[in-house]
């Protein structure tokens, strides 16, 4: 704080030699240095231990879908396979587009939202379109939405469904959402068995190349083909992601309270109250 009050320098402030100099440095006696730094080790093992744990979560659902059903690319578990376009309710559609001359100034995601490791709710921007959101471009949570071309081809076709709807956002055209008939296919068996490797593998090799963006259309997430068990097997892995996800959850709330605390001690070391 006081490098910044005292930095001069009206667009960018500027600290000098002579104010580095004067600034007050506490200084402690080795032995309290030695003790401070003890604490704040013990603090960040704990932040590692923490991130340790969440990695092992994470690989959690992955290690019980294969467990469960297999694997989707050799199919050992001889699960009747079908192509997506059998699987959907209605067919694949692309997103709204944003247009320069639109009056409408509303809500719409951005591919961010999708293409990390789940669906995040925070990625969205405000644009100007030609007409108001209907209702299939509205952020739907029994929509899969999938990455239509993407510079990066590990990331075209990946997808996440939302966790919840969002009738005043819209997911944009460079999405294709796809709607999975729930008699045939649970939510969260979907969004697995979308971003297992096989189907990855099967996604990227169908992806076309155009000025260095790998992209996707209709008739390729169609024709991709995905193993069908039954849909109470299904259920009870769902069943199994909702406890993983709530400890995720629990997780996450834990890692906060730990780089609080941390972030607590070396103020206060600092201020030399520890």
């Amino acid at each position: 704080m006081r490098l910044r009050s005292g930095s001069q320098g009206s667009a960018q402030g500027v600290i000098s030699r002579e104010m580095l100099e004067r600034l007050p440095v506490p200084t402690f006696s080795l032995p309290e240095q030695r003790r401070i730094v003890a604490i704040l080790d013990q603090a960040e093992n704990l932040r590692t231990l923490r991130e340790q744990a969440d990695h092992r979560t994470a690989d959690l659902i992955p290690a019980l879908f294969h467990e469960m059903f297999g694997d989707p690319g050799t199919n050992s578990k001889l699960w009747p396979v079908n192509p997506v376009q059998q699987l959907l309710t209605i067919p694949p559609r692309n997103g709204i587009s944003p247009s320069k001359q639109g009056r409408y100034v509303a809500k719409v995601l951005t591919l961010s939202a999708i293409t990390g490791d789940g669906f995040d709710a925070a990625e969205v921007k405000e644009s100007t379109f030609a007409a108001i959101h209907r209702d299939i471009h509205r952020v739907n949570t029994n929509d899969l939405l999938t990455c239509r071309g993407n510079g990066n081809r590990e990331l075209v076709g990946s997808g996440h469904f939302p966790k919840h709807s969002m009738p005043d956002v819209a997911f944009p055209d460079t999405m294709i959402a796809l709607r999975f008939d729930q008699n045939q296919i649970d939510r969260d068996y979907a969004e697995t068995v979308w971003n297992d490797r096989s189907t990855r593998a099967q996604i990227t090799r169908h992806a076309r190349t155009t000025n260095g963006t790998f992209k996707v259309n209709h008739e390729i997430l169609n024709s991709i083909t995905l193993p069908v068990p039954p849909l109470p097997l299904q259920k009870q892995f769902a069943a199994a992601v909702a406890d993983i996800r709530d400890m995720q959850q629990k997780q996450a709330a834990s890692k906060k309270r730990l780089d609080d605390l941390f972030h607590s001690l070396l103020h206060r070391a600092f201020r030399g109250e520890l």
